[in-house]
């Protein structure tokens, strides 16, 4: 029923294997053409698996893996193997569930001799290694289970219970958002090296050494430190458009030490700013907290302790400004694009609930995953949406007319549902250079303006309008806004890596360094390493215990760097692969083993014997 392939009749020992190690690669490797997280173990002899018994068990555990997807993992004669099941179930714990924008792991499984490996390509490698590391104990409990030759029973609870847990670590969700999404494979796309580091709030690496540069959203590492303070505080970013002569909008500040006296102040504010009102947190981004079209004291009371909950520094109260909400993204100091945006609405057909409208509107939105189109978010019915449909005289159960445009909310943040369009051939040139006007004075690299007014193509000047947020973040909501911002970062003809040369079999190192004395005399700032060093020039750093792959990523990171060289063994690249993803050159040693040097092959631009070796 079960057998080791080639061993009838042999003991559970056999069927084994002994621990699994896992890798993280930066670059092509024997075990897949691209970096890759690489889950590694020994089994003496391959496991298989008769494909009815195997999905029979995965059932019985609640492992809800599509029978198809399995089956398209048996060899030809109905089973599958351990390590095949190891890659299968790492593709579905990944995608099950999964944000439309994640690209999906590339899983490869390969094995020579008694070495078994499934290696998976990354965007956050410890979310591929955590799936890897699920993917391995849930093939493990099925293997063991599948192992028994009387007929299936229940499972114990205590096995149930470790599937799931595996089940929820493997597929933790996908917490970098479409936009983080559509810049790594834009980048990737673009030929720039892309990579996210670890522990930070999506900020990519693009490039390496001294052609690197950082991104976070559309923000990057030459936005002024003191500018994004100044965009993050509402009141601080509106005194100083106040102070540049532009139109700031009128409002008062609540702090957190008013809050037991909020109705006082709901009362008195509106006869300093007039009604309609606005009120949101000092500091706080996709509209949380954010109240417009508030006609009320008892809702402008409200409205502050709620918005107080976001921000310790306090709320603000203004007036509401008339018109449609345009974002102006400026970057590097001129005018890139301009949407304007509209709050999430959805149209009646005479028989459909609110409810039921959304649903499908939920369900259009999940549908569109084409980059070239605009990132929409869905519109989720909380209690923000409720109070703005009550206002209208509507619920989420009322059946609106057939044709009727519903607004469902009163701001037109896309991260709330909202939505935009492009009018960016429509600005009228003052309104232009008053968004290029903020930009330099906040000393940003990129940013973006909210304005409002009833006419983008008439100036500022005549039809007024007001500047109601200054964002350290414009947002790339399309392939196309974030290919301006990665034109912006890396203009043709800009390098984007160093180049990287590879010693292979120097064990005495006397051709490393002579050829590195000449690259040093040429200006360079080498990073180098080797099985016990890491440098650049001549300062330490790491330790031999970190690896040759993190040990190459702590010099790609450094600034200064502008020539890679590592002077590696063959049993080293056989291990830990290349190090990086594209190589300049290669000087082989002797003793190279031919699939090392058949890599070295396809992935170098130049391959050269070692100085003094064969030539």
């Amino acid at each position: 029923m079960f057998e080791p392939r080639g061993s009838p009749g042999a003991g559970e020992a056999a069927r084994a294997p002994a621990r699994f190690e896992v890798r993280v690669l930066y670059g092509p490797s024997l075990f897949a053409a691209h970096p890759a997280v690489v889950l590694s173990w020994d089994e003496a002899e391959e496991t298989f698996i008769p494909w009815p018994r195997l999905f029979a068990t995965v059932t019985e555990l609640g492992v809800g893996i599509d029978a198809p997807d399995l089956a398209a993992c048996c060899a030809g004669d109905g089973t599958i193997s351990r390590l095949h099941l190891v890659a299968c179930l790492a593709k579905w714990l990944d995608r099950h569930p999964r944000a439309a924008s994640h690209p999906g792991l590339m899983v490869h499984a390969t094995r020579s001799g008694t070495h078994s490996a499934v290696a998976a390509s990354f965007i956050d490698d410890a979310r591929t290694t955590a799936i890897l590391e699920s993917a391995w104990g849930l093939a493990d409990i099925v293997v063991r289970r599948c192992a028994h030759d009387e007929p299936t029973v229940a499972a114990d609870s205590r096995i149930v219970a470790a599937v799931r847990r595996l089940c929820d670590t493997g597929t933790i969700d996908c917490e970098w958002g479409k936009e983080f999404a559509m810049f790594f494979v834009q980048a990737r796309r673009r030929g720039i090296p892309s990579l996210l580091l670890q522990n930070t709030k999506k900020v990519l690496l693009l490039g390496e050494g001294c052609h690197g540069r950082l991104l976070q959203s559309t923000s990057n590492d030459r936005d002024s430190s003191v500018g994004t303070s100044l965009a993050i505080d509402k009141f601080m970013s509106n005194s100083l458009v106040a102070r540049l002569g532009l139109p700031a909008v009128q409002h008062v500040m609540v702090p957190h030490g008013l809050a037991d006296v909020v109705e006082q102040v709901a009362a008195e504010a509106p006869k300093f700013i007039g009604f309609p009102l606005v009120v949101k947190p000092v500091s706080n981004g996709k509209g949380n907290g954010v109240f417009a079209g508030i006609t009320s004291v008892a809702e402008c009371a409200t409205a502050i302790r709620e918005a107080l909950r976001y921000c310790p520094r306090g709320a603000l109260v203004e007036r509401q400004v008339a018109g449609d909400d345009h974002r102006l993204a400026v970057i590097g100091g001129r005018l890139a694009w301009v949407v304007v945006r509209r709050p999430a609405a959805v149209t009646g057909d005479g028989t459909s609930t609110v409810a039921e409208l959304i649903h499908r509107e939920n369900e259009r939105r999940q549908a569109v995953t084409s980059g070239k189109r605009p990132i929409q978010s869905l519109i989720n019915p909380d209690a923000e949406l409720i109070g703005h449909l009550a206002k209208q005289g509507l619920s989420l159960q009322s059946v609106p007319q057939a044709g009727s445009n519903v607004v469902l909310r009163s701001i037109s943040n896309v991260s709330k549902g909202g939505t935009y369009e492009d009018v960016s051939d429509r600005i009228h040139p003052d309104n232009r250079a008053m968004a290029e006007t903020i930009a330099a004075a906040f000393r940003m690299d990129i940013l973006g303006i909210d304005y409002i007014t009833t006419d983008i193509t008439r100036s500022w000047r005549e039809v007024g309008g007001g500047i109601i947020e200054v964002n350290q973040t414009p947002a790339a909501g399309t392939q196309h806004y974030a290919d301006v911002v990665l034109a912006h970062m890396f203009p043709e003809q800009t390098q984007v890596r160093v180049p990287y040369v590879i010693f292979v079999n120097d064990h005495t190192g006397s051709a490393t360094a002579a050829w590195m004395t000449q690259a040093r005399a040429k200006g360079y700032r080498i990073g180098f390493l080797n099985a016990t060093t890491t440098k650049l020039d001549d300062e330490s750093r790491g330790s031999p215990a970190d690896g040759l792959n993190q040990r190459m990523l702590a010099l790609i990171l450094d600034p200064r760097v502008s020539l890679l060289v590592a002077q590696v063994s063959s049993a080293d690249l056989a291990r830990d692969g290349l190090l990086r993803e594209l190589v300049d050159k290669v000087f082989l040693g002797p003793g190279v083993a031919p699939e090392v040097e058949h890599l070295l092959r396809s992935r170098a631009h130049e391959v050269l014997p070692l100085p003094g070796v064969g030539g």
